[in-house]
């Protein structure tokens, strides 16, 4: 590790890459890299975290929090880690590597391993007996449910193919928008989704094509 540090910009981009290397040793790579960005799905004794490394801070956020709260302070369900107060970034190597070393044990209180999923049969009965909340804090764990009877892409496919703006119009970044975000939904969150879209747009047939 070099040990002359010239500037503020040197430190924190220091500081960023090396968050990053703790985090990825224990959950393995990022899911996305954008610019110096990196973000990371973590599995914790708390459920799945999402962390991103910033020159400045390390962005964490569990999903759910309940699992965390015994960590977590207010009703945020973030667990950031800043590394730089006003007049600290001058302070140099040391400092980082102090703010570094103090975010890894913290970091390895939590139990953090990589992020793997498995999927869970069920039915919209066992669905509705347990609570989708029940079933968000075990998915949060790992599971992930697939619901028998139910095609998330077909669901997903008659929301896109539905959605408008207030003004009715379909404009590509609304359309765009609707896909990504329920092409990254687990099942039961697009389950989910399709059931609130059809109690304000219902259908006045059975949809066959949500049907396996």
């Amino acid at each position: 590790m070099p040990r002359e540090l010239k500037n503020a910009k040197e430190i924190k981009a220091y500081f960023q890459a090396e968050a990053a290397k703790i985090i990825e040793e224990a959950a393995g790579e990022p899911i996305r890299t954008f610019e110096n960005t990196r973000e990371f799905e973590v599995m914790t004794k708390y459920g799945r975290m999402r962390a991103s490394t910033h020159d400045t801070f390390i962005a964490c956020r569990f999903d759910r929090r309940n699992l965390a709260s015994s960590i977590l302070s207010g009703m945020s369900s973030k667990w950031n880690h800043h590394a730089f107060k006003i007049g600290t970034v001058g302070h140099g190597f040391d400092y980082v590597d102090r703010v570094l070393e103090q975010f890894k044990n913290e970091f390895s209180r939590i139990e953090p391993r990589k992020w793997e999923t498995y999927d869970v049969q069920i039915t919209e009965d066992y669905l509705k007996e347990t609570g989708i909340e029940k079933l968000r804090d075990r998915e949060a764990l790992g599971e992930r449910f697939v619901i028998e009877g139910f095609n998330p892409t077909e669901a997903a496919a008659e929301i896109v193919a539905e959605v408008t703006d207030t003004h009715g119009e379909r404009p590509d970044w609304l359309i765009n928008s609707v896909r990504d975000k329920l092409a990254s939904e687990s099942p039961l969150e697009v389950y989910d989704s399709y059931r609130k879209w059809r109690e304000i747009n219902p259908k006045p047939d059975e949809t066959p094509a949500i049907r396996m």
